[in-house]
């Protein structure tokens, strides 16, 4: 986060120089790093957080400059009061940067959608669509279910894509299950907006807008709905779902869901429907929920008396208020900033209506997803004949290429000595010739690592593992120089390598460590995705022994630990051997076992360790 982030939050804090901003950072994606802190000083901003759990009661509330979260549980919101009555402490996760959005500026929203704000309660007769939701071809999200669901129960839809056009395997598994459905598929475009949409079967049209290109769109279109679906397996209190109960619009999910939206669902079973995750039981509840004679109102004011936003966001701003007071500090007016989530980069003040709707900057995983969707679309608008179109697309997409290389912001932090001197003389090596990272992109030391191997004589290589598409993308863009780096979209191991439930369990009783800061649930959330992940056939499974086939050789000089959280004991059996091993997150369970077994083996020896570096950090080289 640089210093060009910071001033973009400017246009949110009112120009009171000596009031101090405050930043709401979302879904908990901002870490409490020492240069993040420092930057936060040194503008005189002050941070909110809002998160899904437990991440920032552990990451931001200790710090001096967190004055206060948002979360979705309400026994988190409890935990976090009791351990810190003075900050303030708020439920709802799901006031978002869209959200936040929607409220302040539905004038605007309202002018450019045909004048219907959001907000509009319209009586269940005058609704125009059946059904509103979201598609995404990714496997927790479970978009061909939901398609496949919709044409079982034969309703008029509209669904948001998710960078549909951004892949083409995604793309041509999505038409097979339209195509064995029996179902057509056409295209065309609405005459103001340059971005095609698809039609299947005349009923169902799904807009392949990426989701960051269309929140207004979102917004207008929930006010016109009977029900929004909802099929993900894992979600938080999504932006979507608080708008639908907002516009009276009820929602289904599936049984399976995890995190803050199930507790959500069970606390208002008037509004949140749920559903048996198959094509036939999600088909009955559509058609039920949709032939239902329902009382207008009910379901927002059902939902209003459980959270109502409004209410919680004037709390937030009182509290915020009184701690100002409490602390000395000088408050002129709401100074909530923006930073994460959706389009932080709109100036309220100058901002057209359409600018506000596309936002000066369209907000994408990658610049390379974005350019081939934009590409995608492109190709139908030129099938079409539409010129115009083409145009505006072509223009997108250099823009799209121009603006979104972002500069790479070198840390300044400083890290601890002895670690950095070490990784400096490992890295330097002559002996090196092939270092192997798994986690690539989250791992904190990545920087000196390819920093200190450019300076090796010896030219050795880095091969850099990411289950992560964005992540991989978005780290080899920042590397894009350095030829030395290699990146693998994969999975380190097989599916058969995760260890089981009841293997977590028993860890999580027997050994403390910091894998107990969190509840156990979420940690088998965590191992329940990555398995999922694993069985959906999206990550290519053993990529270690790959690699090393590929290279002719047994064994890498210099291994990394630092993958997902549950095949770390794997990993390190697939790189036993090497001359180095780095073990990250050893006081949790991806390697806290690993540095019990490499302490005792007589093979190696520790070079270094350190429990308060991150989630601790151990270096072993061979004797």
């Amino acid at each position: 986060m640089g210093l060009s982030t910071m001033q973009d939050a400017q246009v949110f804090k009112e120009r009171c120089e000596d009031s101090p901003g405050v930043l709401v950072l979302c879904q908990g994606d901002w870490r409490p790093t020492e240069e993040r802190v420092r930057l936060f000083e040194e503008q005189n901003y002050y941070v909110l957080t809002a998160a899904n759990g437990y991440q920032d009661i552990v990451d931001w509330l200790p710090q001096p400059r967190c004055i206060g979260a948002m979360f979705a549980h309400p026994g988190t919101v409890n935990q976090a009061r009791q351990l810190y009555p003075d900050k303030v402490i708020e439920r709802f996760e799901g006031v978002g940067a869209r959200f936040l959005r929607t409220l302040t500026q539905e004038l605007p929203y309202g002018l450019h959608n045909a004048g219907l704000p959001f907000t509009a309660t319209t009586p269940p007769s005058l609704k125009t669509v059946d059904v509103v939701s979201v598609f995404s071809p990714v496997a927790l999200k479970r978009g061909q279910l939901l398609v496949e669901s919709l044409l079982a129960a034969n309703v008029t839809a509209y669904l948001f894509a998710q960078s549909l056009g951004s892949s083409p395997e995604l793309l041509a598994s999505f038409f097979d299950v339209v195509q064995k459905a029996g179902k057509q598929i056409e295209y065309f475009h609405y005459p103001f907006d340059p971005y095609a949409l698809l039609r299947i079967d005349g009923r169902i049209v799904i807009d392949g807008r990426p989701i960051g290109a269309n929140n207004s769109v979102v917004s207008a279109y929930l006010a016109r709905a009977r029900l929004l679906v909802h099929t993900s397996t894992t979600e938080g209190i999504s932006n979507s779902v608080m708008e639908a109960l907002l516009n009276d619009v009820p929602v289904l999910v599936c049984d399976d869901i995890r995190g803050p939206l199930q507790d959500l669902s069970l606390q208002l079973p008037e509004c949140i429907s749920r559903s048996a995750p198959e094509t036939e039981a999600l088909a009955g509840h559509i058609q039920a929920l949709l032939s239902a004679t329902r009382v207008p109102g009910a379901v927002r004011e059902t939902f209003r008396q459980v959270i109502d936003p409004f209410e919680i966001n004037r709390n937030m701003v009182r509290g915020v208020q009184e701690w100002f007071a409490r602390n000395g500090l000088p408050w002129k007016g709401h100074c909530l900033g923006l930073l994460g989530g959706v389009q932080s980069k709109i100036d309220l003040a100058t901002s057209t209506a359409e600018e506000s709707y596309r936002g000066h900057r369209h907000i994408y995983p990658s610049a390379g997803e974005a350019v081939q969707c934009a590409g995608f679309q492109m190709q139908i608008a030129q099938a079409l004949g539409q010129t115009a179109h083409v145009a505006s697309l072509r223009a997108e997409i250099g823009y799209i290429q121009a603006g979104l290389a972002a500069p790479v912001v070198e840390s300044t932090a400083t890290p601890n000595p002895a670690l950095h001197s070490l990784l400096t003389t490992l890295a330097q090596s002559p002996r090196l010739k092939h270092v192997l990272v798994v986690g690539a992109a989250t791992s904190p030391h990545l920087d000196t690592l390819i920093a200190q191997l450019g300076h090796n004589t010896a030219s050795p290589q880095l091969h850099c593992i990411e289950n992560s598409p964005a992540r991989l993308e978005a780290m080899m863009q920042r590397y894009a120089g350095r030829g030395f780096v290699h990146g693998y979209h994969a999975s380190s191991v097989a599916r058969e390598a995760f260890p089981s439930e009841a293997d977590v369990r028993h860890f999580y009783a027997a050994t403390p460590g910091k894998l107990q800061n969190y509840p156990l649930d979420h940690v088998l959330d965590w191992l329940r995705q990555d398995v999922a992940e694993m069985e959906s056939g999206s990550l290519t499974p053993n990529a270690i022994p790959s690699i090393l086939a590929q290279l002719g050789i047994r064994q890498f000089d210099l291994a990394v630990i630092n993958g997902r959280e549950f095949t770390g004991f794997a990993e390190l059996q697939q790189v036993y051997g090497c001359e180095t091993i780095i073990l990250e997150c050893t006081q949790t369970f991806k390697n806290q076992r690993n540095l019990a077994s490499l302490s005792q083996d007589p093979a190696y020896e520790l070079l270094f360790s350190e429990s308060d570096i991150a989630n601790g950090l151990a270096v072993f080289t061979k004797r």
